[in-house]
Protein backbone atom coordinates (compact mmCIF):
# COMPACT_ATOMS: atom_id res chain seq x y z
CA UNK A 1 0.00 0.00 0.00
CA UNK A 2 0.98 3.36 -1.10
CA UNK A 3 0.37 6.36 1.85
CA UNK A 4 0.71 10.11 -0.11
CA UNK A 5 1.39 11.42 3.58
CA UNK A 6 4.83 11.94 2.73
CA UNK A 7 4.36 13.86 0.05
CA UNK A 8 0.91 15.79 0.31
CA UNK A 9 0.71 15.97 4.22
CA UNK A 10 -1.82 13.95 6.20
CA UNK A 11 -4.69 13.06 3.36
CA UNK A 12 -7.58 11.56 5.05
CA UNK A 13 -7.44 8.79 2.07
CA UNK A 14 -4.87 6.36 1.28
CA UNK A 15 -3.94 5.77 -2.42
CA UNK A 16 -3.91 2.13 -2.76
CA UNK A 17 -1.90 1.64 -5.90
CA UNK A 18 1.26 3.31 -6.22
CA UNK A 19 0.94 6.82 -7.38
CA UNK A 20 3.81 8.08 -9.94
CA UNK A 21 4.39 9.51 -13.15
CA UNK A 22 3.55 6.76 -15.99
CA UNK A 23 3.79 5.82 -19.38
CA UNK A 24 1.05 4.09 -21.85
CA UNK A 25 1.13 3.25 -25.18
CA UNK A 26 -2.74 2.76 -24.99
CA UNK A 27 -5.14 5.92 -26.83
CA UNK A 28 -8.32 4.93 -25.29
CA UNK A 29 -6.61 4.18 -21.87
CA UNK A 30 -8.52 3.90 -18.75
CA UNK A 31 -7.19 4.30 -15.60
CA UNK A 32 -8.43 2.78 -12.16
CA UNK A 33 -7.30 4.65 -9.30
CA UNK A 34 -8.24 2.49 -5.39
CA UNK A 35 -8.65 4.42 -2.60
CA UNK A 36 -8.80 3.70 0.91
CA UNK A 37 -12.54 4.38 1.23
CA UNK A 38 -15.28 5.21 -0.98
CA UNK A 39 -16.01 8.06 -2.62
CA UNK A 40 -19.09 10.56 -2.12
CA UNK A 41 -18.59 12.44 -5.17
CA UNK A 42 -17.16 12.08 -8.91
CA UNK A 43 -16.74 16.41 -9.69
CA UNK A 44 -13.05 16.65 -8.42
CA UNK A 45 -11.55 13.81 -10.83
CA UNK A 46 -10.12 15.17 -14.13
CA UNK A 47 -7.62 14.76 -16.46
CA UNK A 48 -5.77 17.64 -18.54
CA UNK A 49 -3.44 17.47 -21.59
CA UNK A 50 0.04 18.99 -21.59
CA UNK A 51 -1.51 22.25 -22.96
CA UNK A 52 -4.01 22.68 -19.62
CA UNK A 53 -6.66 21.91 -21.64
CA UNK A 54 -9.44 19.37 -19.59
CA UNK A 55 -9.71 16.13 -21.42
CA UNK A 56 -13.76 14.48 -21.75
CA UNK A 57 -13.91 11.59 -20.22
CA UNK A 58 -16.25 9.52 -18.13
CA UNK A 59 -15.86 8.93 -14.37
CA UNK A 60 -16.91 6.29 -12.58
CA UNK A 61 -17.32 5.98 -9.11
CA UNK A 62 -17.69 2.52 -7.67
CA UNK A 63 -16.98 1.66 -3.81
CA UNK A 64 -13.05 2.14 -3.29
CA UNK A 65 -12.33 2.83 -7.24
CA UNK A 66 -12.73 5.92 -9.75
CA UNK A 67 -12.37 4.84 -13.21
CA UNK A 68 -11.24 7.00 -16.02
CA UNK A 69 -11.67 6.72 -19.39
CA UNK A 70 -11.32 9.19 -22.44
CA UNK A 71 -14.29 9.91 -24.65
CA UNK A 72 -11.75 10.77 -27.70
CA UNK A 73 -8.34 8.82 -27.92
CA UNK A 74 -5.54 10.63 -26.00
CA UNK A 75 -2.98 12.13 -28.63
CA UNK A 76 0.39 10.01 -28.89
CA UNK A 77 3.46 11.88 -27.51
CA UNK A 78 2.03 13.76 -25.19
CA UNK A 79 1.59 14.51 -21.61
CA UNK A 80 -1.44 14.15 -19.91
CA UNK A 81 -1.99 15.03 -15.90
CA UNK A 82 -4.92 12.83 -13.86
CA UNK A 83 -6.24 15.41 -11.22
CA UNK A 84 -7.68 14.49 -7.76
CA UNK A 85 -9.06 17.73 -6.48
CA UNK A 86 -8.79 19.42 -3.11
CA UNK A 87 -11.75 18.88 -1.66
CA UNK A 88 -13.21 15.39 -2.97
CA UNK A 89 -15.42 13.81 -0.30
CA UNK A 90 -15.46 10.52 0.80
CA UNK A 91 -18.61 8.28 2.15
CA UNK A 92 -17.69 8.96 5.77
CA UNK A 93 -17.75 12.64 5.16
CA UNK A 94 -13.99 13.02 5.57
CA UNK A 95 -11.94 15.53 3.13
CA UNK A 96 -9.51 15.97 1.00
CA UNK A 97 -7.30 18.34 1.80
CA UNK A 98 -4.46 18.74 -0.81
CA UNK A 99 -4.82 18.02 -4.66
CA UNK A 100 -3.31 14.81 -6.12
CA UNK A 101 -1.68 14.38 -9.35
CA UNK A 102 -0.15 11.67 -11.54
CA UNK A 103 1.37 12.62 -14.89
CA UNK A 104 1.22 10.14 -17.79
CA UNK A 105 2.53 10.16 -21.19
CA UNK A 106 1.07 8.27 -24.14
Amino acid sequence: MTTLAAQYGQLPFTIIDPWKDLKTKETNKVWTIRISEEVANRKLVHVYDNFGREVATEIKISGQQITTRPLTSFVKVHMYQLIIGKGLQGAENTVLKADICSKFEV
